[in-house]
């Protein structure tokens, strides 16, 4: 099982930095990579840069990237702050927790936001929870302690005004969250794709999403460099935001086009694929989603230090 991400980010400040380029203070010199090395999961969220790569639209704004997939965000983050990775995804509050234990990196852009029923907080159909205030007391299946699904339901009780500090996580692996609840072992689960489709397909009843106390477009997942390699080659970074933006941006027009390349690097089939509910991918970061997040974030004692929206974005 994933240890708690707290843990993980606190322990990336003994990584050792390692150069991403030469010392030139010009991110616009030739010595900067035009294949970068992109550290990702294999999981839905990554959709619209594979398929922006396979179209073509990294290459005509000048770069191209070389995907490298991991097990956690964590890892990402290490990797990336190491030199190992250019640039990384990974999920938002991973990125934030690592930047207040101050680690190297800013968030550079938009990955996926909510949207739907992409993550939900789902019960049996029988269950007594009717509504997220219910969950006070409960015992909620996750499969991370301290990430960003149980900072959206400890937010969402709250919301709801029930007790978020007495809602007991229980750390489950996503597959084996329905034999759980089935089991008694726990009362709800925090979902996502396709757990959340597989659940309604079982008889389970949707619960909320929770990441709706976030805002409307609350990002779920971003896009963050080293800030070594921003110093060192600021406009290569120009260039993955202006490929990721119109990868975004045609992945919205062809929703199709995202589910024929899930199965292609996840474990997904194509049946199952043509039915998850898709996140939102938009074209420029929620600022004020961030801060919700990051302000929630300190409330439930996720992070110490609430870093500035200055500390961790980059703006070109």
């Amino acid at each position: 099982m994933k240890r708690a991400l707290i843990a993980g980010v606190a322990a990336l400040a003994m990584v050792p930095l390692t150069s991403c380029g030469t010392k030139s203070g010009d991110g616009g010199k030739s010595s900067c990579p035009t294949t970068l090395k992109v550290g990702m999961l294999r999981i839905e969220d990554q959709a619209a840069v594979l398929l922006g790569s396979k179209d073509g639209i990294f290459k005509r704004h000048g770069i191209t990237i070389d995907p490298a997939f991991q097990e956690s965000g964590s890892n990402i983050v290490a990797s990336t702050v190491s030199g190992e990775y250019q640039i990384a995804t990974a999920a938002a509050s991973v990125q934030m927790q690592a930047i207040s234990n101050g680690i190297p990196i800013k968030i550079i852009a938009p990955s996926t936001a909510r949207a739907g029923r992409a993550t939900g907080i789902v019960v049996p159909a029988g269950s007594h929870i009717r509504t997220v205030a219910d969950l006070a007391g409960k015992r909620v299946g996750t499969n991370a302690l301290k990430n960003i699904t149980t900072l959206g339901v400890s937010a969402s009780v709250e919301q709801a005004g029930g007790n978020p500090n007495s809602v007991k996580f229980i750390e489950i692996p996503l597959p084996e969250q329905w034999a759980a609840v089935q089991q008694g072992h726990i009362d709800a689960m925090a979902l996502g794709e396709p757990f959340v489709t597989q659940a309604l397909d079982h008889g389970a009843r949707y619960l909320a999403d929770p990441y709706k106390p976030f805002g409307d477009n609350a990002p779920i997942s971003t896009w963050f460099t080293s800030s070594k390699f921003i110093s060192q080659c600021s406009s290569t970074v120009d260039k993955f935001i202006s490929s990721v933006q119109e990868s975004n941006k045609y992945a919205r027009a062809h929703p199709k086009a995202v589910r024929q390349i899930l199965p292609t690097y996840t474990s997904l089939t194509q049946h199952v694929a043509d039915q998850i509910s898709l996140k939102a991918r938009p074209s420029e970061l929620d600022t004020h989603g961030l801060k919700t997040e990051l302000d929630y974030m300190k409330r439930f004692k996720y992070i110490s230090k609430e870093p500035s929206l200055r500390e961790m974005i980059y703006k070109p």
